[in-house]
């Protein structure tokens, strides 16, 4: 966000060279924000249970 995002002139380049590494490190940010939306609803479901 402090570089501009996609209003920067490079964003599409920065991009690909993310990706690139993420795929060279077998990295999934998909999977990690999967787990993350997952970890965050249980956490929440397990507070609404210990509500009276």
């Amino acid at each position: 966000v402090a570089r501009g995002g996609i209003r920067a002139r490079d964003w599409r380049l920065r991009a690909v060279a993310a990706h690139r590494a993420f795929v060279a490190r077998r990295l999934s940010p998909g999977g990690a924000a999967d787990l993350l939306a997952m970890s965050v609803f249980v956490d929440a479901f397990e507070a609404a249970e210990e509500r009276p």
